[in-house]
């Protein structure tokens, strides 16, 4: 099972992301982020998944991330996993 982190998950897109990871058994939700400030952050948007915003706690444990947001915040989150190797 390969664990995926979502950034920008409740956009428009990243819900979509969400659904589609639902329908792949090889692949779970494993965090979810959005911009600080976001009304549903703190929430369990996934069973045993809590939206944060947060990059470097949210890559820890993922094998992979599909990014929805904004340059910045693209730029933000490689910045984290850089430092997270």
């Amino acid at each position: 099972m390969k664990r995926v982190l979502v950034a920008g998950a409740c956009g428009r897109m990243g819900e979509r992301i969400r659904h589609w990871l639902d329908a792949h058994e090889e692949l779970e939700l494993g965090a979810a982020l959005e911009a600080p400030g976001h009304p549903q952050l703190g929430e369990e948007i996934a069973p045993g998944v809590v939206l944060g915003a947060d990059p470097g706690a949210a890559l820890a444990g993922m094998d992979a991330v599909i990014d929805f947001t904004t340059p910045e915040a693209t730029l933000a989150l490689l910045g984290a996993a850089s430092e997270a190797g």
